[in-house]
């Protein structure tokens, strides 16, 4: 993964975790760009995430989450850790994969900033 973009999976209170996902990747940004969207910030992640947890996870799995992001970051919340682990890869593979990540942003609809 590029040191530009970080995926961070923590504990912030027993029991209780969060996944902190920053993005700056030139890689990303450019496929933002082709797509008309603003690049790597917080809302436009959230949305591209919800596309490739749909493609790629079980809806039962994702009841769990509660996603929410501010201009620079994507948070997500979960008490169940594992779960935080897969999507951590998923995200990694997105930045890591631009077709992956055009296939997330062309499935989000329409409400992608």
């Amino acid at each position: 993964m590029p040191l530009d973009s970080e995926v961070t999976v923590f504990e912030y209170e027993p029991g209780k975790h969060c996944l902190s996902f920053i993005d700056s990747s030139e890689v990303t940004c450019r496929v933002f760009e082709e797509h008309s969207l603003q690049g790597g910030g917080g809302y436009t992640w959230e949305g591209v995430l919800r596309s490739l947890l749909k493609l790629r996870m079980s809806d039962e799995s994702l009841v769990d989450l509660d996603i929410g992001a501010e201009a620079d970051n994507l948070y997500i919340y979960s008490l169940n850790r594992r779960l935080l682990e897969r999507i951590k890869k998923l995200i990694d593979e997105a930045v890591a994969d631009p077709d992956l990540l055009s296939t997330a942003i062309e499935n989000a609809g329409e409400g992608l900033e």
